[in-house]
């Protein structure tokens, strides 16, 4: 059996996270059945699950949120307290395969993610992949533009989201035992190349122990 992981996708908005999910939703065999809970805000939310088995991996992927929007993953779920329950949920009970979940959960939320890496490792729920896509300015301008059909981006505040993503991965290499652990992916690459590097270094990672 190889080794369980627990990989989370991290990059600016517009970096293709959504796109890179899909990748892998591509491999689809189920979809269980939805985890269910309250926000803070009080509303009945369900967070979709779905099982794939992405070639050469020896265990499946439970792909956790919702796919079927522009920004998907834990962009339509802006309660981080939420996010962190369902994401331990699926740690705790999805135990035959790996999780994976994305979204731009950075912003003044990355100790919160940190803690949670280093909590569950302990616990020998799985090693904890960091995997960041993280294009360069211009290009992550373009693709912003793009989806907003050519509406002016603020600069200063792509910047800042890039510098957060830069803070949150040198605290990471900081703390990971193992940087193999630590996955950049090549933004220069086609959407389903990303996927398909990224499942390789997964292969990679399920053999280490």
């Amino acid at each position: 059996m190889g080794t369980r992981l627990i990989i989370n996708l991290r990059g600016p908005n517009g970096a293709g996270k959504t796109t890179v999910a899909r990748g892998f939703l591509e491999h689809k065999t189920i979809d269980l059945e939805p985890y269910r809970y309250i926000n803070s805000e009080g509303r009945s939310r369900s967070w979709p699950i779905a099982q794939c088995k992405a070639p050469g991996l020896q265990l499946p992927i439970y792909v956790l949120g919702r796919y079927d929007v522009q920004q998907g993953g834990c962009d339509t779920e802006k309660d981080m307290d939420a996010i962190e329950r369902c994401v331990q949920w699926a740690v705790d009970n999805l135990t035959d395969g790996h999780i994976f979940f994305e979204g731009f959960v950075v912003f003044k939320s990355g100790g919160r993610w940190l803690e949670f890496a280093g909590r569950n490792e302990r616990a020998g729920k799985g090693r904890y992949v960091w995997a960041f896509l993280r294009p360069n300015l211009n290009e992550l301008e373009a693709r912003i533009k793009g989806r907003n059909g050519g509406k002016e981006v603020k600069l200063p505040l792509l910047d800042n989201t890039m510098r957060t993503v830069d803070l949150i991965r040198n605290k990471a290499k900081a703390l990971v035992t193992d940087r193999r652990f630590l996955v950049d992916l090549d933004w220069q690459l086609s959407a389903p190349m990303v996927t398909e590097q990224l499942i390789l270094r997964l292969q990679q990672l399920e053999a280490v122990r």
